[in-house]
């Protein structure tokens, strides 16, 4: 026993050693091990998996830095190499598992166990009331979490990228959960939010490909923007009838009386939209990856951003012929005079814009991901914002001579688009238009080089491609 506990220390002595002499902090980790941090009738410390003391507690703050702050704040994730990132995953004794039995602390500061990759299990001990930012943030072999009744607190981006983890239960004492605190948290199936919770932070669950249903509590009051998007198995979100705030007619998420749809779970494949609603907020069908068909009733007079944007197989937006704002040739979303082409379905292939259009709206086209031509026609003046951002197979692109400004991010992300040509009615470029159009290898421009440097362009309008020139009617411009 002295032996094994003389070669951990050792061991932890060297690293500390190497820290000091100016060692730079390694970019991957080892193999990950399976470390539990749990709470039990053992003295606080380090055990190996037979339940041998490596380090008491004391020896773990004091001798090797693992800070309890003056305010009894676990938070060690610093520079010098203390952190239980390095004690974790950086010494030989822990290849068998190790358990870490946290002792006398009220919080979990922030980064405290950030990138332990080989956590598994997490208990934390009663008397601890906030768990803070990014605290198990990249754990991504944690399974299950613990989380005390004296936590009142959850932070942002506490559990980020806990892959693994699969359910959670938040005490009754929890009031708010932080922003992406869930985030991504692939695993997850089952969430358990107590009446005590007042506010759930923006993309508190995003991302969580295995949740299939959350129930809001009456508790809250506030839900931050897309909490509950990109969830691509979830298919209820329920509300509880008491709540004062919020109300759901057991799939989708309103407010209380129904006028605006806030969310709808990224799982359904079919949706109405109630009579009721006037607002279709932002994002409120981002990445429905399953929809087809969607049908806006006439009562609706207002259209957020991004309404559907990643929605890849939906096939056709329709639009009651009553409707006095909005309008639907059958397939696309339109306002009224179709003047303003709002959004096209995702699973579009080829797109000709109509004469009527003179503008196409911000996000348009976003994440078509099936998108491979489109033709502008020389009735459009503008290309909005991210309009065809993320059509990675986009391969031709046909600019009509009426266009004058193309947008910030327009073609952001289109991956195969290999050569566009730009029309001399251009005066103005937004920024990063061409970001990351890594097989842009030619861009031609329909006026004069004189002309093409008139043309206001934005912050790396053609950031990240490689075409180096641009060919102009009488002569080319170098570009970087």
């Amino acid at each position: 026993m002295k032996k094994l506990l003389f070669v951990c220390l050792a061991l932890l002595t060297l690293m500390l050693a190497f820290t000091a002499c100016g060692g730079e902090t390694p970019t991957t980790t080892e193999t990950p091990t399976t470390t539990q941090v749990l709470v039990e009738t053992k003295n606080p410390g380090l055990y190996d998996a037979n339940d041998n003391l490596l380090a008491s507690w004391d020896e773990l703050v004091n001798t090797y830095d693992m800070k309890v702050d003056a305010d009894y704040t676990f938070n060690t994730y610093d520079t010098n190499k203390s952190s239980p990132y390095y004690v974790l995953t950086n010494t030989s004794a822990l290849q068998n598992g190790v358990k870490l039995v946290l002792g006398n602390v009220d919080k979990i500061g922030e980064y405290a166990f950030y990138l332990c990759e080989s956590l598994v299990s997490v208990t934390i001990p009663d008397g601890v009331t906030s768990i803070e930012n990014d605290a198990f943030s990249l754990c991504d072999r944690l399974e299950s979490i613990t989380i005390p009744d004296s936590v009142t607190w959850i932070g942002n981006d506490a559990f980020e990228y806990c892959g693994r983890l699969e359910s959670i239960t938040i005490p009754d004492s929890v009031t708010s959960i932080g922003s992406s605190a869930f985030h991504e948290c692939t695993s997850l199936k089952s969430i358990t939010i107590s009446d005590s919770v007042t506010t759930i932070g923006e993309y508190a669950f995003s991302l969580c490909a295995s949740l299939e249903s959350v129930t809001i509590p009456d508790s809250v009051t506030s839900i931050g923007n897309k909490a509950f998007s990109k969830c691509s198995r979830l298919t209820s979100i329920l509300v509880d009838d008491n709540n004062l705030n919020y109300n759901s007619d057991g799939v989708a998420l309103y407010n209380k009386d129904k006028t605006i749809l806030i969310q709808v779970p990224g799982g359904v494949t079919a949706f109405v939209i109630p009579d009721s609603v006037t607002t279709i907020g932002n994002d409120a069908f981002e990445y429905c990856g399953r929809l087809e068909s969607i049908t806006i009733p006439d009562s609706v007079t207002l259209i957020g951003k991004g309404v559907f944007s990643g929605c890849g197989k939906l096939k056709s937006i329709l639009v009651d012929d009553n409707n006095l704002n909005y309008n639907s040739d059958g397939v696309a979303l339109y306002n009224k005079d179709k003047t303003i082409l709002i959004q096209v379905p995702g699973c579009i292939t080829l797109c000709v814009i109509p004469h009527s259009v003179t503008s196409i709206g911000d996000y348009a086209f976003d994440c078509c991901d099936m998108l491979t031509s489109v033709t502008i026609g020389n009735g459009v003046t503008s290309i909005g914002e991210g309009a065809f951002s993320g059509c990675d197979k986009l391969t031709s692109v046909a600019i009509g001579n009426g266009v004058t400004s193309i947008g910030d991010y327009a073609f952001t992300y289109c991956g195969s688009l290999a050569s566009i040509t730009i029309p001399d009615s251009v005066t103005s470029i937004g920024n990063s238009v061409f970001n990351w159009c890594e097989r842009l290898t030619s861009i031609n421009f329909n006026g004069t080089t004189a002309e093409w440097d008139a043309i206001e362009k934005g912050s790396r309008w053609n950031g990240n491609v490689p075409a180096k020139q641009v060919v102009c009617s009488d002569g080319t411009v170098t570009i970087e």
